[in-house]
């Protein structure tokens, strides 16, 4: 298996570099799906001896598979290359609002195995106990082999839970339990396996730049919809988890009104105002499922409304983006059905175009690829990312 090197002072050693060529040539495969030897040394800058080698080391840890020869006009035949899906595994853990997810994906983000449940708050202890079960009985569906591959489990969740209780709904200080609970090292501990924990919002905009062509735009802003608002950032073709990992919390943006008061972001352009219209009007929140297109459906005068007024707010904090980074895209998703999505989307395009924001370059505003599954498959890409893969920074070149 490839062993993880450190940030260090002082020049590579031998083991750092074969650990960053072999990162290197897996980033490149897992961007275009499949490349000869001469290909890869041609976009990695590495000899042909070199690549030769590097490759067979990753055909013997079964990291990479060989194609079927390419005869090509003149010279010998063309081996193609490309990622084993087999080759590893992660488990990611997605806690939300209303529902918790739990996947196992390959080395290529496909997911293998998948468990879920939904409550009307989340109870740290429940959720816990779901996890711990639910991580083992989806590693549990992999042969024994497959098994020692597993290289860990990523938690994506919501930063500082216990600030929103009556948004929520949550009976008393039944949120406050989370303010000590170090679940990533309680789940760590249950099930054997190293655990990191990140927040939902940039995890789903992770999982659009590794697994949902993200990597097309250099910089993009990335807007997921679900109980509440969130989001991540993309420079330079980097995630930006920020400073202490809580970066791009978009739903915290502040609107001021006309009578001088102010709401945030997640007041307007949340699933969570739409449960509010609901429940308002005397419908049954209980057990509802907005991953289902029947509940879009059932409820779509009041869809329809909602779409409006988020569709108009997230044009304002679109523009409010673009007027500090002047970003290629902004990339919309969350936990609707994709005919939503794209309303939604069209809806946004047709508000800034409206509003003719003067002063900023106006970005491509487009549906994310990934869908209601974007946060836990972005907590599942982390521990595979951070052992395997470099970078964006190196994919910057395309062939020719």
């Amino acid at each position: 298996m490839i062993e993880q090197t450190t940030a260090a002072s002082g020049g590579a050693n031998p083991v750092r570099v074969k650990a960053y060529n072999e990162r290197l040539a897996l980033t490149l495969l897992r961007r275009h799906g499949e490349l000869a030897k001469a290909d890869i040394s041609r976009l990695s800058g590495l000899s042909a001896q070199a690549m030769t080698v590097l490759i067979r080391g990753l055909e013997a840890d079964q990291l990479v598979l060989r194609g079927e020869p390419r005869r090509g006009k003149v010279g010998q035949p063309s081996v193609p290359y490309r990622i084993d899906p087999d080759g590893a595994f992660s488990v990611g853990v997605k806690i939300g609002r209303r529902s918790a997810d739990v996947v196992l994906v390959d080395f290529l983000g496909n997911v293998r195995a998948e468990q879920s449940v939904t409550y009307r708050w989340p109870d740290p202890k429940r959720l816990l106990r779901f996890a711990t079960e639910a991580t083992q009985s989806v590693i549990a569906t992999l042969t024994a082999e497959q098994r020692t591959r597993v290289v860990g489990a990523g938690v994506a969740m919501p930063f500082r839970i216990w600030e929103w209780p009556a948004e929520l709904g949550a009976p008393g200080k039944q949120l406050d339990a989370w303010r000590d609970m170090d679940f990533g090292t309680q789940l760590s501990d249950a099930t054997g396996i190293d655990v990191s924990v990140h927040n939902d919002g940039t995890s789903a905009c992770g999982s659009e730049l590794a697994f949902g062509g993200g990597d097309r735009y250099q910089d993009f802003v990335y807007y997921f919809v679900a109980t509440f608002i969130g989001g991540g950032i993309v420079l330079n073709r980097t995630l930006y988890p920020g400073r202490t990992g809580n970066a791009a919390t978009l739903g915290t943006m502040v609107f001021t009104h006309d009578d001088g008061s102010t709401t945030q972001l997640l007041h307007h352009a949340s699933v969570l105002s739409l449960e509010q219209t609901l429940a308002e009007k005397g419908a049954s929140l209980d057990g509802i499922k907005w991953q289902s297109a029947a509940t879009w459906k059932r409820h779509k005068a009041e869809v329809d409304a909602w779409l409006d007024s988020v569709s108009y707010y997230l044009a304002v904090a679109i523009g409010s983006a673009c007027s500090i980074v002047d970003f290629e895209a902004a990339i919309i998703d969350g936990v609707f059905p994709d005919d939503i999505k794209a309303d939604l989307v069209a809806r946004v395009i047709a508000n800034i175009d409206r509003m003719g924001i003067k002063g900023v370059s106006q970005p491509a505003v487009v549906g994310g690829r990934i869908g209601q599954q974007a946060r836990v498959i972005g907590g599942a890409s982390r521990p595979i990312m951070d052992r395997y893969f470099l970078d964006q920074n190196v994919l910057f070149k395309t062939l020719n």
